[in-house]
């Protein structure tokens, strides 16, 4: 994957699982929504890839990956 849109830390006896929230910037039933929903999942194949969301956002405001911008994600802890 290009895309960074998940990640999982470790702290002592705690895991922390991320995951990028684009639907933060993008409300139901407006034009980037429904673009997502007609293309339903990010698809990688050896020649070539074709993400969710326009690349543009797929690999930046909707991205975990650091000076990005305004990155959204959610976070799961659970102590091991």
């Amino acid at each position: 994957t290009r895309e960074v849109d998940d990640a999982i830390a470790v702290e002592g006896d705690w895991v922390h699982v991320t995951i990028a929230d684009p639907t933060r910037f993008t409300p139901p039933e407006s034009p980037l929504d429904l673009f997502a929903r007609h293309r339903g999942t990010s698809i990688y194949l050896p020649e070539m890839s074709t993400t969710m969301y326009p690349d543009k956002l797929a690999f930046g405001l909707f991205s975990l990956h650091q000076g990005t911008g305004e990155q959204a994600g959610i976070t799961f802890s659970s102590r091991i």
